[in-house]
């Protein structure tokens, strides 16, 4: 086997990885409905199953990037492998709500691992302009997989259950252990590593009280003392969580390395974008089986342009990062996602299916643009030394942006629902009504990454 056919066989094995991470954390997206009625739960409570994961992911990424610098590569992957396995398979076992949910905290601690390491594992072994091309490629994999969910997840409900989306995963995973044990090189000098103990609880505590704030505030209205107390915990824990970092001698998270623009601005636009991009990740499918009357498995369908024009721009997009530079494919990207989004804001109780497919391409083509080069320019602003650090960072950024858009879009599309229904106004009016201003919010994240993605890259 001639170097690059090795250098790409590892490629593909750390880009199952992180295609499996992010798959299951929107696979569910379309199994809603079903899970709701298989345990007799609200849909606000059965959303859990969507955020459980993706707390837990977000919240253990910092942690598994910093573990990267310090221990084997090769052993970690080969162990978030078999986490998500274990978790994929318990998941078809769940007897209740409270056990899926628990289970997919599971599936959950692997896909961090997977995650957090792919993209220091990807930079390490590929240089120079193979380098740019191998992220763009990965990418592109990793928003695929978070947006091909509801593809898949359509397709084996309609067939099957909502349990069967959890099943291809177990056998992905246990092969994707055995070739990382076999196959990844194990070059690491381990070094000792002094665990953050009060480093990790504030940012665990940060992050989970933004999150139950953003979904919660409106249940509990804005002046509740539910509200209040948790907007507290959320700003003091992450002040908190700052001033520890700063002052560790090992830390969980290197807040030098944002002493760059570049990997700053580059980190704050990427979860921007997943901000955008996932707001009408999750209410696409409600939206469609609800007015539309689609069935999971045509609205799976649908999905497919965004994959296809993915797919096909990523690439292109990482090679042309790695000879022009970053900035117009990372200002262009985002502005042709708010231009999708902008097209489904015309749909009301009939859609046009061309005017569908469209949307779905242009908004596969503008992620395409945005996260190949995105990646690569963050990637290339880290030492060797601090890779795996910045390859969590990284991570943690885009799952944040991604977490927040799952709780902002159903809390923000539930409140406007609310209001309007309590107005007299038709259901099926004001259900298009909320998914409509939810989607302007969309843009509007949109259109503010694509102006930082400007400034991010800019040259002095």
């Amino acid at each position: 086997m001639s170097k690059s056919q090795y250098q790409w066989t590892i490629f593909s094995i750390i880009a199952t990885g992180s295609f499996l991470g992010m798959l299951d954390s929107s696979t569910v997206n379309v199994a809603l409905y079903k899970i709701s009625e298989s345990f007799s739960a609200k849909l606000e409570d059965v959303q859990w199953v969507i955020t459980a994961y993706m707390l837990v992911l977000t919240i253990l990424l910092p942690l598994f990037g910093r573990l990267c610098d310090n221990f084997s590569k090769k052993k970690l992957f080969t162990l978030g492998f078999i986490f998500f396995a274990l978790g994929s398979f318990l998941n078809t076992t769940a007897i209740s709500l409270p056990f899926l949910i628990g289970f997919r905290c599971v599936e959950a601690i692997g896909a961090s691992i997977l995650l957090s390491n792919s993209t220091a594992i990807v930079a390490s072994i590929f240089k120079n302009k193979k380098r740019g091309k191998a992220l763009g490629i990965l990418g592109g994999i990793i928003a695929l997989g978070g947006m091909t969910g509801p593809a898949v997840g359509g397709i084996l409900i309609n067939f099957f259950s909502w349990r069967a989306v959890f099943v291809p995963a177990i056998p992905i995973a246990l092969l994707g252990a055995y070739f990382s044990y076999r196959l990844i090189p194990d070059n690491c000098i381990e070094t000792k590593f002094k665990f953050d103990t009060l480093g990790f609880f504030s940012f665990a505590v940060f992050m989970t009280s933004m999150l139950v704030f953003t979904t919660k505030a409106q249940i509990w209205g804005i002046g509740s003392l539910n509200t209040i107390v948790t907007f507290l915990l959320f700003i003091v824990f992450a002040i908190l969580f700052f001033i520890i970092e700063n002052r560790a001698k090992c830390p969980l998270v290197k807040f030098e390395l944002f002493k760059n623009k570049s990997f700053a601005l580059g980190n704050i636009a990427l979860s921007l974008s997943y901000m955008g991009l996932f707001a009408n990740g999750v209410l696409f499918p409600l939206y469609f089986q609800e007015i539309l009357k689609l069935t999971p498995l045509q609205v799976g369908l649908f999905c497919l342009p965004f994959s296809i024009a993915l797919v096909s721009t990523a690439p292109i997009a990482g090679n042309l990062a790695g000879k022009y530079g970053s900035r117009v494919l990372t200002t262009l990207g985002p502005i042709s996602v708010s231009i999708g989004l902008l097209i489904f804001t015309t749909f009301k109780f009939e859609a046009n299916f061309a005017l569908i497919i469209l949307a779905q391409a242009l908004i596969g083509m503008g992620n395409g643009l945005f996260q190949s080069p995105t990646n690569t320019a963050i990637m290339n602003t880290a030492t060797k030394e601090n890779r795996g650090s910045a390859s969590g960072i990284l991570a943690l950024f885009r799952n944040a942006g991604m977490i927040i858009a799952v709780s902002m879009a159903i809390s923000i599309f539930d409140t406007l629902l609310k209001i309007f229904t309590k107005n007299n106004i038709d259901y099926q009016f004001s259900y298009i009504k909320a998914y409509h201003i939810t989607l302007y919010i969309g843009i509007l994240f949109s259109l503010v990454c694509s102006v930082i993605s400007n400034f991010a890259y800019r040259k002095k």
